[in-house]
């Protein structure tokens, strides 16, 4: 219960946050004149940290429903608390920990050594410091937070597994489980894919690229840019993946989709008395 409180505490707090943060970026966007004079939406599309930023506002506001159920004691084997579980695990597995690290790294790589090539001077004009940590640094550090605090079951639990072995504790008290490494890696690739084709349509329906890093480096240097940036969200993920085994421990094992989210029902004692007099 007190666990529950506080990490809704935590979740609910930045969920508010990310949410004004980018309410804040899309009102400076159209205010100031977007980029190079132009507001279309599909150069917002192009920006990483916003995708970053509304994956952060759909992850927060999940974990602060699966925190608000659990404070109220929800039964786990619903239907409803399995989806939001579920939900919550394979975003965060996904998308919020390989996309929110190459965000906030490879933001601040480049931006160390050449601001110019990832965010020019002229954005200081209307683009405030605090927005620019919002965007850049403080998805990283909440990642590394949420990964200490929160099993977000890359391998299904340990006590879980246990507890579904022994039959030792009710089902409706007993955490799904929700770990699916196939789906996890399919929909990291899908959207990686997807963002480089948003990428890569913007610059030839607007003619220029949104990153000025794009522009200023050769053919070949794009295409190695863009696949080695892909294979580091890849990679990231086996990261957290190994790190969260470290954790929080367990191992990878294929459960059935139709038994993450109950258990065989217990045996009643009173049926096999009454089955044993009908025998006698």
């Amino acid at each position: 219960m007190l666990k529950d409180s506080l990490l809704f505490l935590f979740h609910c707090p930045f969920f508010v946050l990310t949410s004004f943060g980018m309410a804040k970026f899309y009102s400076l966007f159209e205010s100031n004149g977007g980029v190079a004079g132009r507001t279309d939406p599909l150069i917002m599309l192009c920006f990483l940290t916003l995708w970053g930023q509304f994956f952060l506002i759909f992850f927060f506001g999940t974990s602060s429903i699966v925190d608000l159920l659990n404070i109220f004691k929800a039964r786990k084997n619903t239907p409803y608390y399995y989806l939001f579980l579920r939900i919550r695990d394979l975003i965060f597995r996904s998308i919020i920990f390989p996309i929110g690290i190459v965000i906030t790294s490879l933001f601040w790589s480049i931006y160390f050594y050449d601001r110019e090539l990832i965010f020019g001077k002229e954005l200081d004009k209307w683009f405030p410091p605090y927005l620019n940590h919002l965007h850049h640094t403080l998805p990283g550090i909440l990642i590394v937070i949420e990964t200490l605090i929160v099993n977000h079951q890359y391998h299904p639990d340990p006590n879980t597994l246990r507890k579904i072995k022994e039959r030792s504790s009710p089902i409706s008290e007993i955490v799904p489980i929700t770990s699916d490494l196939k789906q996890d890696i399919s929909y990291l690739v899908s959207f990686i894919l997807f963002y480089i084709g948003i990428i890569v349509y913007t610059r030839f329906h607007l003619n220029f690229w949104v990153y000025p890093i794009l522009a200023v480096i050769p053919i070949h240097s794009k295409i190695i840019f863009i696949f080695s940036s892909s294979c580091f969200g890849v990679s990231l993920y086996i990261i957290g993946r190994a790190i969260n085994q470290k954790i929080w421990g367990g191992r990878s094992v294929f459960i059935p989709p139709s038994h993450q989210r109950s258990i065989p029902p217990q045996p009643q004692q009173s049926q096999k008395k009454s089955n044993t007099k009908k025998v006698q």
